[in-house]
């Protein structure tokens, strides 16, 4: 598990809505669409951070993570998955297989306290087949609709003993979440992207080296748009990213539209003014 104490967020602090990504490598599905469905970011007094989700809905919903080649270590073998939970939701199920089919799953109903309380369950996971995609997943099915659950130090680990969380450092979660996630240029007024030169009048571009080489070639996307201020200007110019020459290492940003530069002049690529933008790699299983 990656990210099991939720401590990295590049996406934001708080999702609502179905079938998105929410802390680093957590991702909420759901049965039936629309239907609500919000998981935030919750700090706890002793400063552990949980996952608070909700499920307003009247549709079955999972919380999970898909861990990477995970099926290759565990098929066949006997895992044990650890966590603290605490809610108002009479039971979960817990959910661990190979793949993504509804053959290959281990499933053991959870019981939640309505105080935190540190559970596991021990499960053999199914023997996988050479057609079934080599990840593992681990969900939490919320069975019961309109209820609140906590959910903090998620492990698994392989063995019939549950061990003490591993604590990592926020550096080194960070990097291992960026494998599968980058925000490149986060919403904040003075975040910048990268210094960029004009390769004509037209045209801005930059080649920006991602902090961790990514799980497959990503794809590139961004909220909102960026900005350019050229060397010697004051103010910036908002244009909209476009991306070239993808790799698991980098990527070429530029822009062709609304840029006015002497060729070969210098720029930087920046957040816009109200720091609304933002620019991501994702190569997310």
């Amino acid at each position: 598990i990656i990210n099991g104490g939720f401590d990295v967020w590049q996406r934001g602090t708080s999702f609502s809505g179905y079938n998105f990504y929410t802390s680093d490598r957590w991702r909420c599905s759901v049965g039936v669409v629309p239907t609500t469905f919000t998981v935030d970011k919750e700090v706890q007094t002793d400063g552990t951070v949980a996952a608070l989700v909700v499920n307003n809905s009247t549709s079955i919903c999972d919380y999970h993570q898909r861990i990477e080649r995970g099926a290759n270590i565990t098929s066949g073998k006997s895992i044990t998955a650890s966590f603290d939970i605490w809610g108002d939701a009479t039971d979960l199920i817990l959910k661990i297989g190979t793949g993504t089919s509804t053959d290959n799953v281990t499933t053991q109903t959870i019981s939640v306290p309505t105080t935190r309380t540190r559970q596991s369950v021990n499960v053999t996971v199914p023997t996988y087949t050479s057609s079934i995609d080599s990840m593992l997943r681990l969900s939490f099915s919320f069975n019961n609709k309109n209820c609140t659950v906590r959910i903090a130090n998620v492990q698994l680990e392989l063995g019939s003993v549950a061990t003490e969380f591993e604590h990592r450092s926020y550096g080194e979660e960070l990097a291992l979440c960026q494998r599968y996630y980058e925000n490149l240029m986060t919403k904040e007024t003075q975040s910048m992207l990268s210094s960029a030169w004009a390769y004509s009048a037209g045209q801005v571009q930059t080649v920006v080296r991602f902090a961790v080489d990514k799980r497959a070639t990503p794809t590139m996307g961004y909220e909102v748009g960026i900005a350019y201020q050229g060397t010697g200007e004051t103010g910036r110019t908002d244009i909209t990213p476009l991306f070239y020459i993808r790799s698991t290492k980098a990527v070429m940003i530029y822009a062709n539209n609304g840029v006015s530069l002497t060729a070969g002049q210098g720029a930087n690529l920046v957040n816009r003014d109200n720091g609304t933008g933002m620019v991501f790699a994702n190569a997310e299983l």
